[in-house]
């Protein structure tokens, strides 16, 4: 016993990294968000404190589904992405009616061609066969600007249920996209241009608290 734990106790000590994504699979296709660090620097005449170059992001890929495959399943080799700012989740949290969508214009590929990017929520019909149920529907829309236009479509219907955990998961996301985490949980009584405020970080800790019934429910 006292080996297994020296061992588990190693693995931990060695595991600096998780890799973490939340996934739905639909007969229309499949979506997986994950999230994306921000990008931290050493500051200060000695790197003695970190700022924030960029903040994080959340990503939503979608992955159509494999036509000519008996079983389910996804073409995630060609999966398309929408990333989600703080300002779009903030968007999305404080919406009070369906539908609401994103847009945003980004270049890549190796003939560095832009194209536009739309992601939307909106309300679908039922997909549980419970009566007076809600469902949703997340749909990724893709437009290359080159000479080509090409354009491409994704939808997953998404439960009311999923619907939730999706905004839970941007809640939660916020503080750790702008590392208000890190900087309350690194002890440092000082922000870069901000005087101290006599607040003991080391003694505090910072929850997310996910909204309420009240605050979704009615509204959705």
């Amino acid at each position: 016993v006292k080996n297994g734990s020296s061992i588990n106790a190693m693995g931990r000590r060695r595991m600096k990294s998780t890799f973490a994504d939340y996934r739905i699979y639909k007969d229309e296709g499949a979506l997986s968000i994950r999230a994306i660090k921000p990008l931290l620097r050493a500051a200060g005449n000695e790197g003695q404190y970190m700022t924030l170059q960029r903040a994080g992001m959340v990503a939503f890929e979608f992955a159509s589904r494999s036509l000519h495959e008996k079983e389910r399943r996804y073409d995630w080799q060609n999966k398309e992405a929408f990333l989600v700012n703080v300002a779009q989740a903030g968007e999305l949290l404080a919406a009070k009616e369906l539908p609401i969508s994103f847009r945003t214009r980004r270049m890549e590929g190796e003939d560095a061609t832009f194209k536009n990017y739309t992601m939307a929520f909106q309300k679908g019909s039922s997909t549980s066969g419970t009566t007076g149920s809600e469902s949703y529907q997340l749909y990724l829309k893709t437009q290359a600007l080159g000479q080509d236009k090409k354009e491409s479509s994704t939808m997953v219907p998404i439960s009311k249920g999923e619907f939730m955990v999706i905004r839970s998961l941007l809640q939660y996301s916020i503080p750790h996209m702008l590392a208000w985490d890190q900087a309350f949980a690194s002890g440092v009584d000082r922000v870069e241009g901000a005087m101290k405020s006599g607040f003991d970080s080391e003694k505090h800790e910072f929850h997310a608290d996910l909204p309420t019934e009240d605050l979704w429910g009615k509204n959705f």
